[in-house]
């Protein structure tokens, strides 16, 4: 997948697509950032924030994992796609 990085900030709570370390690697996976990561502004493509529930955020992060993965699985069971309140460029 083409790489589209975004001129939103990488902080506590913002959505942004994983990919690899070559560009355009892409695919399905997103991450929801727990802190600021400044790091990786301009570099991934940050194209959402969570607006409830960082509590569950938070609770996800904590869990026990193995080899860099939760040891039981996470599973999305609901998310609400609201309209973005601020204009963006055509």
């Amino acid at each position: 997948m083409q790489d589209e990085p975004s001129l939103i900030k990488h902080e506590r709570g913002i959505v942004s697509m994983a990919r690899g370390d070559e560009p355009n690697s892409a695919s399905t996976h997103f991450f929801i950032l727990v802190g600021e990561a400044k790091h990786l502004d301009g570099k991934f493509a940050a194209f959402g924030r969570v607006t409830k529930g960082m509590d569950v955020v938070d609770a996800i992060n904590k869990m026990p994992v193995v080899e860099q993965k939760p040891e039981k699985p996470v599973r999305l069971l609901k998310a609400t796609i609201v309209a973005c309140p601020v204009k963006t460029e055509n």
